[in-house]
């Protein structure tokens, strides 16, 4: 495959794993939000969503500075005929990354512990019928 369509395809496939943690971290910030409120007495949802989008934003800046600084390391040269072994490790660092840092999420958001169902703001979620409770 390859032209636009490979592109397409790449671009879906990429896609769909970012916007799935986006989802699922939001929602998973709501539960530690009604958590801590739960225990804490007080509301600090905006500090959590502030934090969320801060550290976000760090680490894209993170990641991007440490791929470039690697691709400097390793000798690979943009608009360049390169040495195979510095192929090799753009390829690692591009696509063998991004897989490892996505399996580590899935493990970290499969194990994050259920929302507990007696905390404030969570309740309605645990209802069968999604009567408020």
């Amino acid at each position: 495959l390859g032209g636009v369509a490979g592109v397409v395809l790449c671009v879906v496939l990429l896609g769909a794993p970012s916007a799935t943690n986006t989802a699922l971290l939001d929602s998973m910030m709501g539960d530690i939000a009604a958590q801590d409120a739960s225990r804490r007495g007080e509301v600090r949802t905006g500090l959590y969503y502030g934090l969320h989008l801060i550290m976000g934003r760090v680490g894209r800046g993170v990641a991007i500075a440490a791929a470039f600084a690697l691709l400097d390391r390793i000798g690979f040269r943009p608009n360049l005929a390169n040495a195979p072994a510095a192929v090799s490790a753009f390829k690692l660092i591009y696509v063998g990354a991004p897989v490892v840092l996505q399996l580590a999420i899935a493990y970290l958001t499969w194990t994050f512990p259920a929302p507990d169902p007696t905390v404030p703001g969570v309740r309605r979620q645990a209802q069968p019928d999604g009567a408020a409770a």
